[in-house]
């Protein structure tokens, strides 16, 4: 069941949130940027570099903020970092994107960060289209990588290949008079029920920009409408891709997702042997229908890498 605009009914006020959540978002990261291939690209990092490496990697249209509340959970034990793709979130747009742009990408983020440094191996964690775009980059690294885990990344077989989206203009992005208004038309892509409106609250807030347009000052989105018209993208790629990493996968995926079907399931399972894990009552955004859980999924996969 969907729930289009979740925010509206609160004018602009924050839903009552949890004590854990609050812990969470109130504990100190640091903002990094670095430069790739002439564009700005932004991250946060909780932990020390003399930890192991873990990066987090978001969606389309989403941010590094997504992690706000999963990174800290990790890192007394691991250097997290959580990027924001060019095109998205606080990092520069480009005039394209690719498969190549994006793992240049993580791979400058993971060594600016200081991952590839470091005696243990980086893992990634990637949510829906994050994880489609970081098997390119397990595929470049080779060695580099302990392994990466695929939050439902729905990774279509040849000859189930979808349409991808209707391209938009850049000119399309609506501009809205304040905030609270644009807050109250923010929803979740695809669009899906979720119980957690404080989750929502924060990401949609880290989602909006302050803008002048034409001589109008008001506020809009901060992803890039035209990435679908300008990626270069090919899902037969990453489906050899898949077959032929050297480092370890796992699948973790929502049990209520509309998107990680059983088709995808069998597809996958028939291409490689490797774990897929569910997440009861989540949908296709797993760790934001169920954080705590996908918090201590992700730990037990992280913990069988180790032994």
């Amino acid at each position: 069941m969907s729930e289009p605009f979740p925010l509206a009914t609160y004018d602009g006020a924050r839903p009552s949130t949890p004590s854990w959540f609050r812990k969470a978002i109130e504990t100190p990261y640091r903002s990094r940027s670095v430069d790739v291939d002439g564009a700005n690209i932004c991250y946060q990092q909780w932990g020390s570099a003399d930890k192991p490496g873990l990066l987090l990697v978001h969606g389309d249209s989403a941010h590094s903020h997504w992690y706000d509340f999963i990174a800290p959970a990790f890192s007394d034990d691991y250097n997290v970092v959580a990027i924001s793709l060019s095109g998205m979130g606080d990092s520069d747009w480009r005039e394209a994107y690719s498969f190549e742009q994006y793992t240049s990408e993580q791979i400058a983020v993971m060594e600016d960060a200081g991952m590839f440094a470091h005696a243990v191996k980086p893992i990634i964690a990637a949510h829906s289209m994050g994880g489609l775009i970081s098997i390119p980059t397990a595929h470049r690294c080779g060695n580099l990588l302990k392994g990466f885990a695929l939050m439902d990344s729905s990774i279509h077989s040849p000859e189930n290949i979808p349409e991808r989206p209707v391209a938009r203009m850049k000119d399309q992005l609506p501009l809205y008079s304040d905030q609270k208004s644009a807050m109250a038309r923010f929803r979740l892509h695809p669009s899906q029920k979720c119980e957690n409106h404080f989750i929502l609250d924060h990401i949609a807030r880290h989602s909006l920009k302050e803008v002048e347009r034409d001589g109008v000052a008001g506020w809009t989105w901060k992803f890039d409408p035209s990435f679908w018209a300008t990626m270069d993208w090919d899902d037969a790629e990453i489906w050899a891709m898949l077959k032929t990493e050297t480092c370890k996968i796992a699948f973790v995926y929502g049990e209520q997702s509309g998107l990680f079907t059983k088709k995808i399931k069998n597809d996958i399972a028939s291409h490689v042997d490797v774990p897929m894990l569910p997440i009861k009552d989540a949908g296709h955004h797993v760790f934001v229908d169920k954080p705590l859980e996908t918090i201590a999924k992700l730990r037990s996969i992280f913990s069988l890498w180790d032994e």
